[in-house]
Parts: structure tokens; C-alpha cells; sequence
């Protein structure tokens, strides 16, 4: 059951990307990036798969996305499509415009602070095997095992994707909940709903996920040589 859902999240960051809207004139249509442990890689069109075992990978892509891969856990990277405004061919500050992102936990826990973008065009979704994550901006913990799906949302909103066209906005002070439906009499797979987290509970992942918040603006892009590069910024 769970495999089959699995699948459909794959089929649904496929449609994602190809909702994509084309590129206007001037603008330059390319795989996006990210910044690991100060080094700058392209998201090409291979999925990039981490799963950390001594230390987790904290990853700063350049739609302004910053996840927290903890130990133990499966977090892919399937594609990453920017717009980039610059003209120039001088090397300079990026210019991004719209973009999309699909990724997916597929286990373990992952802290997730993501700034929205410049445009209402842009997408940022991270799938699970029991729901896909519309990502609005915010700060997220997400928790993934075989028995359900946790995500809290401690700042901003997102939009949770089940089966059968089920969605729910879901904003800060509450979480996604998704479990197996092994209720034999219902056609849904998935259980699917959202609940209120006590306020301890926020404060304390909150304080968690600080170190993840505080890394927005650490790391500027820039286009250089007809591709973008992560630089450090003290």
C-alpha cells in the first residue's frame, strides 16, 4: 500500500515540474543549486539522494529552500528548474525568478524553512509516502516513518495532497497527520487530517529548528559564468 503511494507521489513532482511556465524573453531557463558544506552542486537531472549517518546534512538551495537532513533519514532531491534574470555576462548577483522544486522524505525527520520565492508561479513540494507537501512559506518538522506521517507547521502554511484529490491548508500551530486507513469499508488509502500541536510542543521544535531559521541569508547566489554559485557571506 505504502510502495503504491509512493509511486503517485513520483508521478505527482513530475506534473509539477512540467507546470512550469515557459520562460519569457531575456530570462534564462536552468537547473537551480545547492550549498553543502561550503560546495556548490547542480542539480542535474540524476536525483540526489541523502542519507546521513553521523552528523546531519543541512543543504541551502538557491530557491531559498534550506532543509535539515537529520541521521537516519532518506531525503531525495528530484529536480530543481529556475528562471535567471541576469543579462549581463559580467559576473553579479542572481537574479531568480520563478522556480520549482520537488524533493521527498521518504523516512526519518527533516526541519524545512522555506522563504516562498519571488512569484506566485513558483512551486515547492516535498512528498512523503502517505501525502504530497505544497510548501507555502514557512518553517517545517517533518517526521516520516512506516506507521504515519507528522508534519508540524511552526511558522507559514502549507498545503497537504492525498489521495483522491484531498487537500488541506494546514497554518502554523497545527499538523499534518497521515496514517494507513486499514478500515476495509473506506475507499480512501490514507487517513488524512490536520490537528492542533500544545504550544509546548511548537516552543520546543521551534527551538529546534532555530539553527535552520538563522541560516536565511547566509549564502547569497551568484551567476558566474553562466551558472550559479553559492558564496559564503559572514
Amino acid at each position: 500500500m505504502i510502495m503504491k503511494n509512493t509511486i503517485k507521489m513520483f508521478v505527482f513532482n513530475i506534473i509539477a515540474c512540467l507546470l512550469l511556465p515557459v520562460s519569457s524573453l531575456g530570462q534564462t531557463y536552468m537547473n537551480g543549486v545547492y550549498v553543502k558544506n561550503g560546495k556548490t552542486v547542480e542539480v542535474d537531472k540524476k536525483v540526489h539522494q541523502f542519507t546521513p549517518t553521523n552528523s546531519s546534512d543541512v543543504l541551502y538551495f538557491s530557491n531559498e529552500l534550506i532543509v535539515k537532513v537529520y541521521t537516519n533519514s532518506d531525503f531525495m532531491v528530484n529536480s530543481l528548474f529556475q528562471d535567471v534574470l541576469n543579462k549581463k555576462t559580467t559576473p553579479e548577483k542572481a537574479k531568480l525568478g520563478v522556480h520549482n522544486f520537488a524533493g521527498s522524505l521518504m523516512n526519518g525527520t527533516a526541519v524545512v524553512t522555506y522563504s516562498g520565492g519571488d512569484s506566485n508561479n513558483s512551486s515547492c513540494i516535498i512528498s512523503t509516502p502517505m501525502t504530497d507537501l505544497e510548501l507555502y512559506k514557512g518553517t517545517f518538522y517533518i517526521k516520516v516513518n512506516e506507521s504515519r506521517v507528522l508534519v508540524f507547521v511552526l511558522e507559514g502554511a502549507l498545503k497537504s495532497h492525498g489521495d483522491r484529490n484531498r487537500e488541506n491548508v494546514v497554518t502554523a500551530g497545527y499538523a499534518v497527520v497521515a496514517v494507513p486507513n486499514d478500515i476495509g469499508i473506506l475507499e480512501a488509502k490514507i487517513s488524512l487530517g490536520s490537528e492542533k500541536v500544545k504550544q509546548v510542543i511548537i516552543d520546543k521544535l521551534f527551538a529546534e529548528a532555530k539553527e535552520v531559521i538563522n541560516l536565511k541569508g547566509t549564502i547569497m547566489f551568484a551567476r558566474i559564468d553562466g551558472k550559479l554559485l553559492g558564496i559564503l557571506i559572514d
